[in-house]
């Protein structure tokens, strides 16, 4: 996926690119391509907020500032916008040794955040019941402007910190 920040037309792009390379290869018999696409199942979102594209394309953003479609049309953040799953994970850390399972994978969305009076952008909401419907392995978020990687987990757990390992539940089977 990209283009949460609408104004980010980099990964945006770079998708689109992704998906006429693949289409092309896929004509012209590309075996690994082929194979690729025989045996996996790939699914691309370029426009994650279309609304702030339409916003910063229309205006441009070296007249509009920085900042110009960065949000939905309701303001809102997409890419800081999902719930906070860690904090489920930390709090089971505190709990009495009896208490502290929690399962690390497929973390049911907090009650509350599905509420229709809860700060979630359309967007959001609609990415999660892709998510759920049609749960999948890798995912991945192609943004601008910065050499940043984010996962899940990537909170910092101390609120007057910005930098701090945040490790993931699943950290031994990546990191061998």
């Amino acid at each position: 996926m990209a283009g949460a920040h609408g104004n980010e037309a980099l990964g945006r792009e770079l998708l689109l690119l992704l998906m006429q390379f693949l289409c092309q290869e896929y004509k012209a018999g590309n075996k690994r391509i082929l194979r690729l696409i025989q045996n996996t199942r790939l699914h691309f979102l370029p426009s994650v907020n279309p609304d702030g594209y339409e916003k910063a394309a229309e205006l441009g953003s070296e007249l509009g500032g920085w900042s110009l479609g960065r949000w939905t049309s309701d303001g809102i953040d997409i890419n800081n916008n999902f719930p906070d799953l860690n904090t489920l994970l930390w709090e089971s850390e505190d709990r009495p040794r009896n208490l502290r399972r929690v399962p690390n994978n497929h973390i049911p969305i907090p009650d509350w955040y599905q509420y229709q009076n809860a700060t979630v952008a359309i967007e959001t909401r609609a990415l999660i019941t892709w998510m759920e419907k049609i749960p999948f392995v890798l995912g991945g978020n192609l943004q601008g402007g910065e050499l940043v990687v984010s996962y899940p987990f990537d909170m910092v757990r101390s609120p007057w910190k910005t930098q701090e390992y945040t490790g993931t539940p699943d950290d031994h089977n990546a990191l061998r």
